[in-house]
């Protein structure tokens, strides 16, 4: 597992345009659940990681993100044209040592901090995410016996 460290430090832009009570989606830590060597798939944090500052948006489960294309994460990222963040991957546990970790229990200055896992789906999977929702993907997902682990 790898995750983010003190992205919850800086609160999610934009969050007060689409709702009113910002605290339990203000504050986030991004997490993957991998298998490859961990100084390949950290890579993905290089551009994920400051995504919605650059962007001006906000993470929140069930949001895809159209992976970054560059020539040193394509090996690693294999057939996945984008991510789809989750804050509870359970449906896509085809492992019992697969299991999520508990990450509740994490605040800062008051506000609870979400952990989002970053599960890899293809262009097509994201393009149906975007049609449907992602609840529906996570289900045709699980229902294909897909793992929310890279590797």
């Amino acid at each position: 597992m790898l995750s983010t460290v003190g992205m919850c430090g800086q609160r999610m832009p934009t969050l007060d345009r689409y709702m009113a009570n910002t605290s339990q989606y203000a504050r986030v830590e991004l997490a993957l659940a991998t298998t490859l060597p961990a100084h390949h798939a950290a890579r993905v944090f290089r551009w994920i990681g400051a995504f919605p500052w650059r962007a001006v948006t906000w993470f929140g489960t069930g949001h895809t993100v159209k992976w970054l294309d560059n020539p040193e994460d394509r090996a690693m990222r294999g057939g996945a044209g984008a991510v789809l963040l989750l804050e509870d991957p359970s449906p896509l546990v085809t492992r019992p040592e697969h299991r999520p970790p508990d990450t509740s229990g994490l605040s800062f200055q008051g506000d609870p901090v979400r952990w989002l896992w970053i599960v890899p789906i293809t262009r097509p999977e994201h393009l149906f995410a975007k049609e449907h929702d992602s609840a529906t993907l996570v289900e045709k997902l699980a229902a294909e016996g897909r793992s929310w682990v890279l590797g």
